[in-house]
């Protein structure tokens, strides 16, 4: 008689899972490589930073992996050292519209969270005040209260067809034509001349 005997053996795979944020790290004791500042990846989940060392096209050093940036919609790369210095020389300047990728054929517009990556919080933050300075100005329907005190408030027109404006903030009432402050049914010119011939001085600014 004989007896079989089967074992079976039962093996179990375990697989780990491990999640690497990426970051651009600053260094300055290596002087073949450029990096920029802490940064981490962007709520969309795009990782901007390189994988692989490259030459970056402006200062033409050897960037390490994690030291440049690549620009998710056109694909070009360059350090972080100089792409800092580049945008904030522009911001710094008030030419935030003119902020794009520095390829000479590149005509793609950089995003807030391109320059969220580059840039440094305060400089990030000057970013933002210019560029909404920069859409108010390039508002037709959209002015700045000209209060002679001083408000800083801007606001748009709700009424295509009043030149009537309120400023919400210090209630200053104001011409949207010639942003002197109201004159009823006078017309801008008349107004004007009013001022001239009549030596007109607005003591709110003494």
């Amino acid at each position: 008689t004989t007896t079989t005997t089967t074992t079976t053996t039962t093996t179990t795979t375990t697989t780990t899972t491990t999640t690497t944020t990426t970051t651009l790290t600053t260094t300055h004791n290596q002087p073949s490589t450029k990096n920029a500042q802490n940064v981490t990846i962007s709520q969309d989940g795009y990782d901007p930073v390189n994988k692989e060392k490259f030459d970056c096209p402006i200062c033409f050093d050897e960037i390490d992996i994690g030291s440049g940036y690549r620009f998710e919609k056109c694909g070009h790369t360059y350090c972080g050292e100089c792409l800092t210095g580049y945008y904030t020389d522009l911001i710094t300047n008030g030419k935030v519209l003119e902020i794009t990728c520095p390829s000479p054929n590149c005509t793609y517009e950089c995003q807030y969270h391109d320059i969220q990556f580059i840039v440094d919080k305060a400089m990030l933050d000057k970013y933002v005040e210019f560029k909404r300075n920069a859409a108010i100005n390039a508002d037709p329907e959209m002015k700045w209260c000209p209060n002679p005190t001083g408000c800083g408030s801007a606001f748009r027109r709700e009424n295509p067809l009043s030149n009537h404006m309120a400023c919400d903030e210090c209630g200053y009432e104001f011409c949207f034509s010639c942003m002197n402050e109201y004159h009823g049914s006078k017309s801008c010119e008349d107004y004007k001349r009013w001022k001239i011939t009549s030596n007109w001085v607005d003591i709110r600014v003494y």
